[in-house]
């Protein structure tokens, strides 16, 4: 055909409209032919650009936190980024539940029971105990604030705080702002903490309103101004900072390596290490899985169909279209299974991913958590009840406790001071403000305890009040039960060998038993009772 093109051959005889020797129709069914043929003659990169398409289907985006490096920076200087190593800790506190565990024991374990000491003349003890008891529970509502402190002190590593208000009506102020309320030094033996004046230069004028409102006496708009407006540079820097009273001030510092460290280190940075070693397994997983649903399918054309006949390509371009709004269709349903039908000169696969459940295996886990629980000092038998037993869940109970203990030391020093807010300096200081400390026994172990004294003829408030009964009701009815209802005449109880006497013969071996008992005849006959005990030893 193509030489006949060549030579002019194959004209139609007789037809009208010719174009050197064509018919109009014969000349656009050529030109078809020949586009057809110079296509097919193209070049091989020509045909890849023309036909070889691709999509990809969205996916989400894995979450990633800070990077080693950075962690490592911030732990070599943590004074200069303790704010950036809150945050982080923040961050885990609310995904990841060890470290959630750790501060939300730290603040529910202890009991916060305390006793209140005297050292000195115990003339008015009752009434001053009366009186700081009144301020301590009513007021202050010494529990919450201690919970919120110790979970602070776990979370920041330092807490700073100050007594304000009136002896009436006093109230603790805790500064949350480190960078410019912090540890300065020791002095007399007390770490202290100072004000930096230029923190108002960053509040808008109603916080600076407020700030000197709640702080007054110790931070005035006098004493801003005058360091504001001071002209000798030396002098400036001496009146920037505001030392905090410490005989009212709080400056509580955990896990110090040294007595004069300024900050302390939070709890929970040392498993942050293990933490970041458990997340990046889980991009792992995350990579895997994401490797196992991107992976690249493959849609092969035979160019023939079974017969041998030629498939062009805009039928194979229609096919690839068809595959791709399935496949679209199907990343963007929740349910349902993706179905693709294909002619026999196609066909469409995934590569096959081998071993991928030896990627996931979860013991691959066991080892980092245990380095996690062993970081925190929370161990898995205390948290979920795996990995251990009773015994060994006391022993790790145990040492909890003795840590919350030692932060309850210096906490508890708030309120000796309050205490001498109350009564003053001479009479404050003979008082002694003291949580009980250790593993508290449990209810039922107290309960018998308190049983067994009430037993020899003491008080018995305190077992009902463990009992939540109240006092005054109960000796109300009790009195109501003997002297109105004379129960006691009326109720017998059953006689039994622990409450019967001598006199009850029937009921004792011996004299007046019950003769027609072989056992108690036989004892008798035998003067059994006096007979000598066989030894054990």
């Amino acid at each position: 055909m193509d030489e006949e093109i060549k030579r002019g051959k194959g004209r139609p005889k007789g037809s009208k409209n010719k174009i050197n020797g064509f018919t109009k129709e014969e000349v656009q069914r050529l030109q078809a032919r020949v586009d057809e043929l110079e296509k097919v003659h193209n070049s091989y990169s020509d045909v890849i650009d023309d036909f070889v398409d691709g999509f990809v289907l969205e996916m989400a985006q894995n979450v990633k936190t800070i990077s080693l490096d950075t962690l490592q920076k911030w732990f070599s200087n943590p004074d200069s980024y303790m704010e950036e190593i809150n945050d982080l800790l923040t961050y885990y506190y609310i995904i990841d539940g060890n470290i959630s565990q750790l501060y939300d024991l730290i603040f529910a374990l202890p009991e916060l029971n305390y006793t209140i000491k005297c050292y000195g003349d115990m003339s008015t003890y009752q009434d001053d105990v009366n009186k700081i008891k009144s301020i301590i529970e009513n007021k202050i509502h010494h529990k919450q604030l201690t919970r919120n402190l110790l979970v602070q002190l776990a979370h920041s590593g330092t807490v700073i705080g100050m007594w304000l208000g009136n002896k009436k009506e006093p109230y603790f102020n805790v500064f949350n702002n480190l960078e410019y309320v912090f540890p300065y030094g020791r002095y007399k033996g007390k770490m202290v903490a100072v004000y930096d004046l230029s923190y108002i230069d960053t509040l808008t004028d109603d916080q600076k309103k407020a700030e000197y409102e709640n702080l007054n006496p110790f931070i005035t708009q006098k004493l801003y101004n005058k360091w504001k407006n001071c002209k000798d540079y030396k002098k400036q820097q001496s009146l920037q900072y505001i030392v905090l009273p410490p005989e009212i001030s709080l400056v509580a510092r955990g896990r110090t390596l040294n007595i004069n460290q300024r900050l302390g280190l939070p709890q929970g940075t040392q498993a942050i290490n293990d933490l970041f070693h458990k997340q990046k397994m889980k991009e792992l997983e995350r990579a895997m899985a994401d490797k196992v649903i991107r992976a690249l399918a493959v849609v092969n054309f035979k160019g023939v169909d079974d017969q041998g006949n030629p498939v062009k390509e805009s039928v194979q371009k229609r096919v690839f279209k068809k595959i791709k709004n399935v496949l679209e269709a199907s990343s963007n349903s929740n349910t349902g299974i993706t179905v693709i039908g294909l002619p026999e000169f196609a066909s469409f696969e995934y590569p096959e991913f081998k071993n991928v459940d030896e990627v996931m295996n979860p013991d691959k886990y066991t080892s980092v958590n245990n380095d996690i629980t062993t970081a925190t000092s929370i161990s898995s038998v205390l948290s979920n009840g795996t990995g251990g037993n009773y015994a060994s869940a006391n022993l790790n109970l145990d040492m909890l406790y003795k840590k919350i203990d030692a932060m309850l030391e210096q906490i508890e020093e708030i309120y000796n001071e309050l205490i001498t807010i109350v009564l003053g300096k001479s009479k404050g200081q003979k008082y002694r403000f003291e949580y009980i400390k250790g593993t508290p026994i449990s209810k039922t172990d107290k309960l018998n305890q308190l049983k067994s004294l009430s037993d020899k003829g003491y008080t018995i408030r305190p077992l009902l009040d463990m009992l939540g009964i109240n006092l005054e009701e109960y000796i109300q009815h009790s009195l109501y039960e003997i002297e109105t209802l004379d129960l006691r005449s009326k109720i017998i109880p059953p006689l039994n060998t622990n409450n019967i006497s001598a006199g009850d013969g029937q009921y004792i071996m011996g004299e007046g038993g019950d003769e027609t008992n072989d056992n108690t005849q036989q004892t008798e006959e035998t003067n059994g009772n006096d007979n000598p005990k066989p030894s054990t030893t």
